[in-house]
């Protein structure tokens, strides 16, 4: 799956590797209506967001084994923060998004100065242990509102994590085939290296709300709760601004998640 090291030294750019919006995306050649028109997900998609919501991604992301990558990639990303592996992968496997290892983020951190409400909803296709590379969520580390990227945590005992000068429980899910997860833009989240022999293999949906007017929606009443910003002037102090108006021109071309600064 992965290019020689020759390959990738004669083109190391990092621009349309990954499943875009509208092409070079596997999701987008399946018929997916027994996902998103099933009754219960819209029952629950509809009490968070409202009657009206769009569908702003849809992608399958592969966390790596860690036995996968080559031993020249991981000298490559070691003192990366949030390691895509994409720029590293054959282009006839670039429709799917690779990854080793996320750090706790926000997904808002995508969304610069854009004031959307959204929502992930996150599928495990494979049964997901404690060995291959879990999601751990950061439950309410929605309070303290959008914070710029990296976020400064501090590990407790007893899964328990001091975020903004207030304890948060970190809670890993687990689960087989199947589960599904959904939380807010401003949840922390994030998973480790998987260290197991198979990948964790998911697929994700970005869903924002287009209920403007109403108010009675949880997405609305968790924002409510918000001590601080909702928004984001600048997302991440990691990277450089002109590499973040880079990041932005992936976006509208291929719709990123982190770590190909």
């Amino acid at each position: 799956m992965f290019k020689t090291e020759k390959e990738f030294n004669q083109n190391t750019s990092a621009i349309a590797v990954n499943p875009a919006v509208k092409s070079n995306n596997f999701a987008l050649k399946l018929n997916l209506d027994f996902i998103e028109k099933n009754k219960y997900i819209k029952k629950n998609i509809k009490e968070l967001l409202g009657k009206k919501y769009k569908i702003m991604l849809k992608k399958f992301v592969v966390q790596m084994p860690e036995n996968w990558i080559p031993l020249w990639v991981k000298n490559k990303i070691k003192n990366v923060i949030n390691p895509n592996l994409n720029k590293y992968i054959l282009p006839e496997y670039q429709q799917l998004t690779y990854f080793r290892g996320v750090d706790f983020h926000q997904d808002l951190i995508e969304h610069k100065m854009e004031k959307v409400k959204f929502i992930t909803f996150y599928i495990y296709l494979n049964k997901i242990s404690k060995n291959n590379s879990p999601l751990n969520i950061i439950e309410r580390s929605f309070e303290p509102g959008a914070q710029k990227f990296p976020h400064p945590l501090k590990k407790l005992k007893n899964n328990k994590v001091l975020y903004m000068n207030k304890v948060f429980k970190r809670r890993i899910l687990t689960g087989d085939t199947g589960h599904f997860f959904m939380w807010s833009c401003l949840n922390l989240h994030g998973a480790g290296e998987n260290n197991s022999k198979i990948p964790r293999i998911s697929l994700r949906y970005k869903i924002r709300s287009n209920s403007f007017k109403s108010k009675t929606n949880l997405i609305d009443k968790l924002f409510e709760k918000i001590s601080g910003p909702k928004f984001l002037k600048k997302a991440r102090t990691d990277v450089s601004e002109k590499n973040f108006r880079e990041i932005k021109f992936r976006q509208k071309n291929e719709s990123i998640l982190l770590g190909q600064a």
